[in-house]
């Protein structure tokens, strides 16, 4: 079997955004004028995408339908420079989608994901592709895989460093099984305690908790507050620089996309977590795509 050279094989959720922006405030259950966009998601692709403008040379392995979007999804992601030899066609479930609403602040109000395409990826499928990315420095998993599929991406001998993203509180616990088999655990701190099934007051505390689980390393952000950098033992708190907000949408993925940019480019994991902190502030202001 064929094997590929990358920085960085990213495995998840690629599918379409339909973000819509509220102008005004949001009344339940009415209608608000405001925008609707519609763009390339998915923590993975979105990943994938921001390591390309950071020269780190990328694999995604998906799966979409075989449909319209999904020719959509394959053909943004090629032109940013994203390998996707690897990403999967069905035709049993159309292309994923993620709904978002965001009131005027550009904060998110309420989402919903639909990754049925991903889930009904094939195990054998999954695991055929990832022998072909053992070489790759560094493999990003996002927690819109299913536990079976993350269990089964650890337990390949000689694999690279897993990094992994919790998603979302309800997909967070999907992280408990393997904790100590990660060599980085990106959250943020509602997703903490979800997972590790315990309440915080700061990234602090929860990188502490952490800490006392054996867990490697681990970024938990916690919005404008320091988020907490946790290495082994130690935990160091890095500040959030103030930024007028365009959209929250992506900023979690800038983040995970700088930081690894930094751990590929030999930074330690407080140089890169910052670099990841720049890349976000940007994504939060409106200045990537």
């Amino acid at each position: 079997m064929p094997t590929h050279q990358f920085d960085l094989t990213c495995f998840g959720a690629a599918h379409v955004d339909l973000i819509a922006k509220a102008r005004e405030t949001l009344v339940p259950f009415s209608s608000t004028p405001g925008r609707i966009t519609r763009a390339v998601g998915g923590v993975a692709s979105n990943v994938a995408r921001q390591l390309i403008r950071q020269d780190v040379s990328v694999a995604m392995v998906s799966q979409v339908g075989q449909d319209v979007d999904g020719d959509y999804v394959c053909q943004r992601l090629a032109q940013a420079g994203v390998n996707t030899d690897q990403i999967m066609r069905t035709e049993s479930e159309a292309t994923g989608c993620y709904l978002a609403i965001e009131d005027s602040a550009g904060d998110l109000a309420m989402a919903v994901s639909d990754t049925h395409a991903l889930l009904s990826m094939k195990p054998g499928e999954l695991f055929e592709a990832a022998l072909r990315n053992v070489s790759a420095r560094y493999w990003l998993l996002d927690a819109n895989l299913t536990p079976d599929m993350i269990d089964g991406l650890t337990a390949i001998e000689n694999h690279p460093p897993i990094a992994i993203d919790a998603v979302s509180v309800s997909k967070a616990t999907r992280l408990r099984s393997k904790l100590r088999d990660y060599c980085l655990i990106f959250c943020n701190l509602d997703e903490a305690e979800a997972l590790l099934d315990q309440k915080f007051n700061s990234s602090r505390e929860a990188g502490k908790a952490m800490a006392a689980q054996t867990v490697q390393n681990s970024i938990i952000t916690n919005g404008p507050h320091p988020l907490s950098v946790q290495t082994g033992t130690v935990v160091d708190l890095i500040e959030v620089p103030a930024v007028e907000v365009s959209s929250v949408t992506g900023a979690g993925d800038a983040l995970i996309a700088g930081t690894l940019a930094g751990l590929v480019a030999g930074q330690s994991l407080m140089q890169a977590a910052t670099q990841g902190i720049s890349a976000a502030a940007d994504q939060l202001r409106g200045q990537t795509s």
